[in-house]
């Protein structure tokens, strides 16, 4: 990676991420954050916006706080945060930590901004150094 040097600071070594790309509404919605059937749930959860004209925008916060925020995605299954604006986020998610496109290695960078799903979280993971 290029000026990008680190991790971001952490509460716990395995947070559980979820990625998510920001839509042609200027949305990301952050899906399955929380299994419902889970019997070991993640102390944190780091959301991680994509944005492909700037960068990674990077939240960490407890599973309580992420957990009262969602709402159902699949009955019985998964919880979910979202719609939301990256650069207006709601009071509870604060300001996010954010990662230019610049200070990640260009490879890597354009292959994040074509991936989705588990894809997307691995190589999103792995710019961030998680």
């Amino acid at each position: 990676m290029l000026g990008w040097t680190g991790r971001l600071g952490s509460m716990t070594d395995d947070p559980r991420l979820v990625a998510g790309t920001i839509n042609a509404r200027g949305r990301v919605t952050f899906n399955q954050v929380t299994q419902v059937q889970a019997t070991d749930l993640p102390e944190e959860i780091v959301l991680v916006a994509v944005l492909p004209n700037e960068g990674l925008y990077v939240w960490r916060l407890p599973h309580e706080d992420v957990d009262v925020e969602a709402h159902e995605q699949h009955a019985g299954y998964s919880r979910q945060v979202g719609p939301i604006d990256p650069n207006h986020p709601p009071p509870w998610l604060g300001a996010p930590a954010i990662v230019g496109s610049g200070d990640i290695d260009p490879a890597l960078w354009k292959q994040i901004t074509s991936a989705r799903t588990n894809t997307l979280k691995k190589l999103v993971g792995r710019a961030l150094g998680l």
